[in-house]
């Protein structure tokens, strides 16, 4: 993890800012992750010029591209079993390391750019938001950046630890995250639920979607960010809504980062620096719903307040 901290650092030097967690490629792809825009600063410079190249081609598809396909080393974790596998469509590279977005969950996969929607102050790494060292008034060491998680095995993977789940129960106009949390199958506290207020996400129609950490240069959040609403290793939750041509599209929720690390996870912090992070780290659950924060303090505690690099907050790691 300290490689790729290095990559953002280099990748600032050269361009005066930091990626953004999605942004648009012309020609290319207009959901493209800050790990695709960190390519030339791993020694992955070949793949970077050879997806320019073929996406001038004719019928060019990021799907098939063999440049995206086999194994980084630098995104990889290494209590991750699978991130050394092909990935599970194409045999793309997978990633284990996610970028931020903070404690903003409201269309964390909509361009609301300028909106009252927008959620680009909550998170390092949001929606075409390209942030600088000048961004971050809460303290480099203080804000996190990037962290792990556990790669999707299967599409309609169960398993808390690699796995999603989406419901409709999310958000009941007051209460928020808490039904996330019930998301762990009775009995079975590895798994995930499966029944009628809770199903895991492997949806035919758009699979895509659920592979987790299974697709390196997608910026969305469900396949390469992660959120400080909810502490590490708890359930990854998406609110589902009906998308078009009859797709299941994600638009938010939680998304924490996970390992298959005993009691907590790895953090990167804006610094370069990594620190292991307890799943017992202090987090607070508002006393009234508070998924569209723009401004301000997070209202998720110590965990919320590390996301954000401009909330104002004194958090910092006990």
């Amino acid at each position: 993890m300290k490689q790729y901290g290095l990559a953002l650092h280099n990748y600032h030097d050269a361009h005066k800012s930091f990626p953004a967690g999605r942004y648009i490629v012309e020609g290319i792809h207009d959901w493209m992750g800050g790990t695709f825009a960190l390519l030339p600063f791993m020694e992955q410079m070949a793949r970077f010029e050879d997806v320019k190249t073929a996406s001038k081609v004719a019928g060019f598809t990021l799907w098939n591209n063999d440049s995206l396909k086999g194994v980084i080393p630098t995104l990889l974790c290494p209590s991750d079993g699978s991130a050394n596998q092909p990935g599970l469509r194409n045999d793309q590279a997978r990633c284990s390391i996610m970028m931020s977005r903070g404690d903003g969950l409201w269309n964390v996969n909509v361009d609301v750019r300028g909106s009252s929607l927008d959620m680009a102050s909550r998170g390092m790494f949001t929606n075409m938001n390209f942030k600088s060292f000048g961004g971050i008034p809460d303290g480099s060491s203080n804000t996190v950046g990037f962290s792990e998680t556990v790669t999707t095995q299967v599409l309609g993977d169960s398993r808390v630890r690699g796995g999603m789940v989406l419901t409709e129960t999310i958000w009941d106009g007051n209460s928020f995250p808490p039904p996330c949390l019930n998301a762990r199958r009775p009995g079975f506290p590895s798994q995930l639920r499966d029944d009628s207020e809770y199903w895991i996400a492997r949806q035919d129609n758009y699979p895509d979607q659920y592979y987790r950490g299974n697709f390196f240069w997608d910026g969305t959040l469900e396949h390469s960010g992660f959120t400080t609403v909810t502490p590490p290793n708890t359930p990854l939750c998406m609110w589902p809504y009906a998308g078009g041509n009859g797709h299941i599209a994600l638009n938010w929720g939680p998304m924490p980062p996970n390992s298959n690390h005993t009691g907590g996870v790895n953090v990167g912090f804006m610094d370069g620096s990594v620190q292991f992070i307890s799943d017992s780290i202090n987090w607070v659950i508002p006393g009234r719903d508070q998924h569209g924060v723009q401004t301000g303090p997070s209202p998720y505690g110590v965990w919320g307040g590390l996301g954000t690099p401009s909330g104002g907050e004194s958090a910092s790691i006990p």
